[in-house]
């Protein structure tokens, strides 16, 4: 599928349709809740809060750019999609199905990352993510949810609680510390394209971060000074994440077998990709492939 054609960006809350459900009368604080029920569209959207949404049906396709790379797969029902807020996403979808869409207001969580990181600590920011199962998001967002359709008495109250803790857990899972303004290393938006083609290219083989600096034509130190400073990540930890999204396709979309998927994804054996895919997504490659 390709990426949505350049056209300007809309605003989130124009691209989607009138909500089934919503909290925005309820009073509730750093957080709102709607359900969509969303067919298909296209279109390059900006998003003002931070999005936290769960598939609530099957997904056939959607299609996000983020991060300069195309991300495209089925999205199976109870799958996590985390947005964060500022630049311009595209987005394409096919289908028609619901969605729990989970609005964040970026100050509520820059404070509760504030108070998470401490005095002393570092400043974080949030990540992307492009669909995967997560008990944790799951729970809080399934009370969320309970908690919209029901409209009990006093709901601000029990839903900024559940805000919080949904904070603190994307705070120590998905996000890093955040880049500084002026970065000691600088590397081109061309050799950055290069490098993360290179990694997707080879998601199989053997990489090294020396590999992939000789690339880009640069010494291993300074590519992973450059490239933590331009992507908020260390190449190491980038490579992962790239293997784990990609066998996260594997496992909906094939019926290759895990030992396959691990070969396909850098991994010497199945045993040893499991342990890797538990340690980074907090379940098993077989209870992912038949969404549980």
């Amino acid at each position: 599928m390709k990426a949505p054609a350049h056209s300007p960006s809309v605003d989130f809350p124009d691209l989607v349709p009138r909500p089934l459900s919503s909290s925005r009368t309820r009073g509730w604080t750093g957080i709102a809740a709607n359900v969509y029920r969303m067919e298909r569209f296209e279109a390059v959207a900006t998003h003002r809060e931070h999005l936290v949404s769960m598939q609530l049906e099957d997904c056939p396709c959607l299609y996000q750019r983020r991060n300069g790379l195309d991300s495209e797969r089925a999205v199976c029902a109870r799958e996590v999609i985390i947005t964060p807020a500022g630049e311009p996403k595209s987005w394409r979808r096919e289908g028609t199905g619901d969605v729990l869409v989970i609005s964040i207001s970026p100050a509520f969580l820059s404070e509760i990352f504030r108070q998470a990181s401490g005095p002393s600590g570092v400043p974080m920011e949030l990540l992307d993510n492009f669909g995967t199962r997560d008990r944790v998001i799951e729970a809080l967002v399934d009370n969320v949810h309970e908690e919209l359709e029901a409209d009990r008495p006093a709901s601000h109250i029990y839903v900024e609680a559940i805000a919080r803790q949904l904070a603190v857990h994307l705070w120590r899972h998905y996000s890093v510390a955040r880049k500084p303004a002026k970065a000691a290393c600088h590397m081109s938006a061309h050799k950055l394209l290069l490098a993360k083609r290179f990694v997707e290219e080879n998601l199989g083989e053997a990489l090294s971060v020396e590999s992939i600096a000789s690339q880009v034509g640069t010494s291993a130190f300074h590519f992973a000074h450059a490239f933590r400073a331009a992507t908020g990540l260390p190449p190491h930890q980038y490579l992962m994440q790239r293997r784990m999204e990609h066998a996260k396709s594997l496992l909906r979309q094939t019926d290759l077998s895990l030992t396959e998927i691990a070969l396909r994804v850098g991994y010497s054996s199945s045993s040893h990709f499991c342990v890797g895919f538990l340690s980074l997504t907090g379940t098993t490659p077989s209870r992912y492939r038949h969404g549980q």
